[in-house]
């Protein structure tokens, strides 16, 4: 049977009032002419349970907020949201208080419980992952969700001649798919548990193939051999090195012997260059030390002979009297000089000329001199030398002493640290290539790790397939109910009477009319009242099924808005809307409060004879103060806004 769902009653409430709209009735049609917010009240039951809603700016501008009463099974549930709700949050009201008693978000945020969860709880209804391709092809997966569901339930007038329940969407048609599915029994936890791990081995595999492929052509490009190869060539590699370590311990061996007998000989060459440095140094100083005593000789010579010519002159020149100026020429005759001062430079006249002349004892003090430094020159000079002759002994001692090394070097060493040297450059070639075998080894170890799981997981595969295979096998009673379905929906085409339409059926592959072959998408041809009518004549159908089904758990709740406006205005089109409207009211008659139908049309069309539509109730709608929005004045047609999608996502 349906699982029962019903509105009980709607609050809309502005800044200043609120209006209560109750839906008592089986069958209530919500009447009244364009823009009076017959479509927007829809919109707001939507807004409520979480869905993404077109309200029109008048709704945004002065709706503050929507409180929706609904049974749920034998659950009476109170929703309520704000309107504009950028937070995404419904809240879940007590019935009678309207006390908060939880805030659901409309999106799941770490695992938190949604709206949308729990509204599928109290309807018995999977709260299901399912992959995002109908044969599981990948791991991606989606959430079957609440408004997959009002997809079903609630027919938008942008969609009822063009989308049935989101199919032409992909990011909603695959959920519409698998809800069907579980409404029908087609699918339960446990298959899209096995249909969720397909799509996961499918993605594990093909992840795998791709890395088997990239990993052999690696080996093919590198050209590395087989893994037999690898383990002849490291067994012979290790064979080698067994060779080599022991033949470098025999070489070992025989320098530690040759070493004992050169050690002696580097000592002396340590001593002896050590010595013939300090030599080098010596007789450098002592070199320095003559040098340095000759520009002291010299700088005394130069002192003595400036004493002897100043001598020299002070008797020459004192002597003399000049009357013409040795510069110019000129007489002195004429020039006033005191009695006491040079005529020349005009100077204080010394006591004596002579007086200024070197004396006996400053000349004889340089003679001295001159020959103590000459005589302490030799001393230096002879030291030099003899420095300079030990320095160059001791470097000939060096010499000789290098010689012998690199006698003894050539003879014993060399040919020891050669063989040494090779045995040590193949000891490392060869580790170098066992370790590219290790590198070599270990990528054959990951191909064949990677095939293993490769082949496990094709393993798994199968069986889950199988699995899957088995389960809807037994769905026999599952695929009874869709044939089931096909005939309702047949019959409702029939019962309408849609004009042109020879032969319907349900696709079993996608759950959606067929209409003379041709899919929904292309029955638009025929005009929008057909595809109107089959659309009806779908939903008409679902519910009439799940009516006599108890396994068919499809909710008992339906809206249509605005039917009348997409099958038109000619004398047909009243006609076939007459005939819609007739047989929603004697299914709604016949079921009385097991399900619930809720129509929004400008205006309901002429009953056509012998028709009981005495049990609809008309909610009416109009201009001025008798639009939905409570207390807000409207002028009329003129005033009327195209809808714009809420900010909230669902």
């Amino acid at each position: 049977m349906t699982s029962r769902l019903r509105i009980r009653a709607v609050e809309v409430v502005t800044t200043r009032t609120s209006r209560i709209f109750d839906f008592n009735r089986p069958l209530t049609a919500l009447i009244g002419p364009v823009g009076t917010g017959k479509s927007s009240l829809l919109m707001l039951i939507k807004h409520a349970t979480g869905g993404r809603a077109a309200l029109t700016p008048a709704v945004r501008a002065n709706v503050t907020r929507v409180v929706l009463d609904l049974q749920v099974e034998d659950t009476r549930l109170t929703l309520a949201r704000s309107v504009p709700d950028p937070s995404g949050i419904v809240e879940i009201l007590d019935p009678y208080t309207r006390d908060t008693e939880a805030q659901l978000p409309i999106r799941s945020r770490d695992g938190q419980e949604t709206i949308s969860d729990r509204l599928l709880e109290r309807l018995g209804i999977p709260r299901e992952r399912i992959p995002t391709r109908r044969r599981g092809a990948t791991a991606d997966t989606v959430a079957v969700t609440f408004q997959n569901l009002m997809a079903y339930l609630y027919v938008e007038a942008v969609d009822i001649d063009r989308s049935i329940a989101g199919h032409t969407e992909t990011y909603t048609d695959r959920p519409r798919r698998a809800l069907f599915e579980f409404l029908f029994g087609l699918n339960d936890a446990d298959l899209a548990a096995q249909q969720r791990r397909e799509g996961a081995l499918n993605s594990a595999i093909a992840a795998h193939k791709a890395e088997v492929a990239a990993v052999r052509s690696f080996l093919g490009q590198t050209e590395t051999p087989p893994e037999e190869r690898i383990d002849e060539e490291r067994r012979a590699i290790l064979l080698r090195l067994n060779e080599i370590n022991t033949a470098l311990e025999a070489l070992a061996s025989q320098s530690s012997s040759t070493g004992q007998a050169t050690d002696v000989l580097f000592a002396e060459l340590d001593q002896a260059a050590i010595h013939e440095r300090q030599l080098q140094i010596d007789a450098a100083q002592r070199a320095e030390a003559v040098a340095a005593r000759r520009a002291t000789l010299a700088q005394l010579e130069l002192d003595s002979l400036r004493a002897q010519q100043a001598h020299v002159a002070g008797h020459v020149l004192g002597a003399l009297e000049f009357e013409v100026c040795p510069r110019c020429l000129q007489h002195l005759d004429h020039s006033s000089v005191a009695d006491d001062q040079c005529r020349l430079c005009r100077q204080p006249e010394p006591a004596s000329v002579a007086a200024s002349a070197v004396d006996d004892e400053t000349r004889h003090r340089y003679e001295n001199q001159i020959a103590e430094t000459r005589h302490l020159l030799s001393g230096d000079e002879d030291a030099a030398a003899r420095a300079t002759d030990r320095a160059m002994t001791a470097r000939l001692h060096l010499h000789t002493v290098r010689q012998r090394v690199d006698q003894l070097t050539r003879s014993r060493t060399a040919p020891l640290l050669t063989q040494t040297a090779a045995l040590s450059g193949q000891h490392a070639t060869m580790l170098a290539r066992l370790a590219r075998l290790d590198e070599m080894t270990t990528t054959w170890e990951r191909f064949k790790d990677i095939e293993l799981r490769l082949r496990a997981d094709e393993g798994e595969r199968k069986e889950v397939r199988s699995d899957i295979k088995r389960r809807k096998q037994a769905m026999t009673e599952a695929r009874a109910r869709v044939a089931r379905f096909d005939s309702a929906f047949q019959r409702e085409i029939e019962l309408i009477g849609v004009p042109g339409v020879q032969e319907a059926h349900i696709d079993r592959d996608d759950y959606l009319p067929r209409i003379d072959g041709a899919a929904f998408d292309e029955i638009q041809a025929s005009g929008g009242g057909v595809a109107t009518a089959v659309h009806v004549a779908y939903n008409i159908a679902l519910i009439t099924t799940a009516l006599d089904d108890p396994n068919v758990t499809v909710p008992s709740l339906l809206i249509i808005d605005s039917p009348q406006n997409a099958i038109g205005r000619s004398p047909t089109d009243v006609e076939l809307s007459q005939r819609i409207y007739d047989r929603i009211a004697n299914v709604t008659n016949a079921a009385g409060r097991r399900i619930q139908m809720i129509i929004a049309d400008n205006a309901l069309p002429p009953p056509p004879p012998r028709a009981d539509w005495t049990r609809i109730h008309v909610i009416e709608f109009g201009y001025e103060d008798r639009a939905m929005i409570p207390d807000v004045w409207h002028s009329g047609p003129a005033a009327a806004r195209t809808r714009v999608e809420d900010a909230a996502v669902e």
